[in-house]
């Protein structure tokens, strides 16, 4: 805990600020690939669909040392 996610930037490059509210999605499965799209596929088709908010593009996050996970062996952001 407190170590998990660190280096975390933008798109455009820029860090992310500890004290500035960001949206995110994500869910934690242990040692295995969930079915279906990844939820932040889920959450922006929801979101498209019932007009909650507009949605110019999805980030999907850059995943440092964890190459080797089987459970991301389809990911398609990057890895590291």
């Amino acid at each position: 805990m407190g170590s998990r996610i660190s280096d975390m930037t933008l798109l455009n490059g820029k860090k992310i600020k500890e004290n500035k509210m960001y949206k995110v999605a994500g869910w934690a499965t242990v040692g295995s690939k969930s079915a279906g799209a990844p939820v932040w596929d889920v959450v922006a088709d929801y979101c498209r669909d019932k007009q909650t908010i507009k949605l110019d593009r999805i980030e999907t996050p850059t995943l440092k040392g964890v190459s080797s996970n089987p459970g991301i062996a389809d990911y398609v952001g990057k890895l590291t």
